[in-house]
């Protein structure tokens, strides 16, 4: 059981990096309704954050499904009670490179086990590569520890059988969730329902590969990163998804070869390194990632052979395999030396400004090193050769 003084002291050191690096800041007042926490066009410094209400703005024609009066571009953080009750939050980037007279691409980025919204466009760095391709980032965010503030930073999915934290142990129906906050965001801008996404790390990760299994219907491909590997053979798919599964060799907390008793421990490890604390959130045994890629091949229909190299760069490989069904291609990207880390992303923000302090010394050593060898522009390069039905 996490004490009260770890999980303050490590929800601390997550919360570091967004006050410099983050495009999507923290309101001050978290009740407010069209509350300008920021104005991008005269603070040119400023996060360019909106607090808002998720009710959405009327859609008009029925057979135009463009908002009348559709976000402007810049950073949103929107409130949506769920039909289990909850009252959630998940945030917006939409880029001024999107063209809003056209149905746009989006794109969930979720983060990882104890992360948030907040922090996700720093670790991943998602926000640069949507306004080079011109797509809508959404940052949803998972369930807190019970007794939380709704914006503390340690959030979680219900994502399978083993993980993670009080997401999982409260039975959480995120995939509702998720449909939700799509169902709002066909209110707020003009979504190209053929063409949304998701990709997350860790347990965000995982997450996706979830909607992937129930929520076929709404997303055309995925892209896991540094996800554990997972039998999802019960999955029952209305229809082919992309799956882009990126994996560091050294990963140490969801090893690439799977094992018994050898995914999860990384948030343990790290408190009880770097506090001293005696945190023990369990270990469960995992699938090797090969094999959870089979899995998925044989539910997509896809070729079962070696699969062809369609990426290689550095230590990066990508082998695809297709033609699967309803044009689905499903791909495994092996990236040597990296450890469970967003490729091209970032670290905690001190090993941006102090690299040998103890904090960021301890996180690299549990973590493993990021690889530039593979992008986002790779993710995106995917998402975009798929679409729905």
């Amino acid at each position: 059981m996490r004490t009260a003084q770890a999980t303050h002291l490590l929800a601390v050191l997550v919360v570091l990096p967004v006050a410099s690096a983050c495009q999507c800041g923290s309101p001050t007042n978290t009740d407010a309704t069209d509350s300008h926490i920021a104005d991008t066009e005269t603070d040119p410094n400023a996060t360019g954050v909106d607090t808002q209400s998720a009710t959405g703005s009327d859609t008009g024609d029925p057979d135009n499904p463009n908002p009348e009066d559709p976000l402007e571009p810049g950073g949103y953080r929107f409130g949506i009670e769920t039909s289990d009750g909850r009252n959630r939050i998940y945030e917006i980037y939409l880029p001024a490179s999107v063209d809003q007279t056209q149905p746009a691409p989006v794109v969930f980025n979720l983060h990882g086990d104890r992360g948030s919204a907040e922090l996700t466009p720093y670790y991943t760095q998602m926000n640069p590569t949507a306004d080079a391709h011109g797509f809508v980032v959404v940052y949803p965010q998972g369930i807190q520890a019970a007794g939380a503030d709704q914006y503390d930073p340690l959030a979680t999915w219900n994502a399978s059988a083993e993980c993670c934290g009080d997401a999982l142990e409260q039975n959480v129906d995120d995939v509702t969730y998720f449909r939700s906050v799509l169902a709002e965001l066909k209110t707020q801008i003009w979504v190209d329902e053929s063409r949304v996404y998701a990709t997350g790390i860790s347990n965000g990760g995982l997450m996706s590969y979830r909607l992937a299994c129930e929520a076929s219907d709404l997303f055309a491909a995925i892209a896991p990163v540094a996800t554990a590997g997972t039998d999802w053979s019960t999955c029952a798919l209305a229809q082919g998804v992309g799956i882009f599964q990126i994996h560091g060799t050294e990963d140490q907390c969801a090893p690439f070869t799977g094992g018994n008793n050898t995914c999860g421990g990384c948030v343990q490890d790290y408190s009880n390194t770097v506090f001293g604390t005696s945190l023990d959130l369990g270990l469960w045994s995992c699938d090797s990632i090969p094999d959870t890629l089979a899995t998925w091949r044989a539910l997509e229909g896809c070729p079962q052979g070696p699969g062809a190299e369609t990426y290689s760069l550095g230590t990066a490989l990508c082998k695809t395999w297709t033609p699967c069904n309803d044009d689905a291609k499903v791909t495994l990207c092996t990236v040597g030396n990296m450890g469970h880390t967003w490729p091209g992303g970032q670290h905690i923000e001190v090993c941006q400004t102090h690299p040998d302090n103890t904090f960021c010394q301890a996180w690299i050593d549990i973590v493993g090193e990021i690889s530039t060898d593979i992008s986002n522009d790779e993710i995106w390069a995917f998402f975009s050769a798929h679409a729905s039905n």
